[in-house]
C-alpha cells in the first residue's frame, strides 16, 4: 500500500504539482541527488540514539568528498512529505553552505540505513531545488525514475 502512495506522489510531482522538475539538469550524470555508499569512521548514528554532531560531521565529510568542495553546516530542518493522509518520507534534512563549488551555493543532505550500511544523500540547490522540502521531492522522483521505489 505504501508503494502505491509513493508512485502516486511521483506521478503528481512529475506532471506538474511540483512545477518543472527537470531531472538531468545538473552536471552529475543526469541526477539531481547524489548518493555515497562509502564508510566513514565513527559510531552509528540516527534515530536509534546516535550523536547529532557526529551525524552532521559525517554528512559534511560525505558532501566534501563527493563534491570536492568545502561545506559548512547551516541548519537542520524536519521534513515530512505527505501525499493525502500518508507520510511518504520523514526525516531530518541538513543544510550546508558550499564554498568552491561552481554552480551551487548550498546542498541539502541526509542519511539512511540500507542493509546495515549508512547511505548518504546530498542534493545540490539548483532550481527547481530551492529548499529542504524540494530536495526531498527531487530525490523521491529520482528514485522512482531509477525504479528504487
Amino acid at each position: 500500500m505504501q508503494n502505491k502512495w509513493r508512485m502516486a506522489l511521483v506521478v503528481a510531482l512529475s506532471i506538474g504539482c511540483f512545477g518543472r522538475l527537470r531531472i538531468g539538469h545538473s552536471l552529475h550524470s543526469g541526477d539531481v541527488s547524489r548518493r555515497c555508499n562509502f564508510r566513514l569512521d565513527g559510531a552509528r548514528f540516527g534515530r536509534n540514539g546516535g550523536r547529532m554532531n557526529e551525524r552532521i560531521e559525517n554528512l559534511r565529510t560525505a558532501i566534501e568528498t563527493f563534491n570536492k568542495c568545502k561545506a559548512a553546516h547551516e541548519q537542520t530542518v524536519l521534513v515530512v512529505e505527505m501525499f493525502g493522509n500518508n507520510v511518504v518520507w520523514e526525516g531530518m534534512v541538513e543544510s550546508f553552505a558550499l564554498t568552491g563549488y561552481p554552480i551551487a551555493k548550498r546542498c541539502y543532505a541526509w542519511s539512511y540505513q540500507d542493509k546495515g550500511e549508512t547511505q548518504y544523500v546530498n542534493v545540490l540547490e539548483i532550481p527547481p531545488v530551492v529548499s529542504p522540502v524540494t530536495a526531498v521531492r527531487a530525490s523521491i522522483v529520482s528514485d522512482a525514475k531509477k525504479g528504487k521505489l
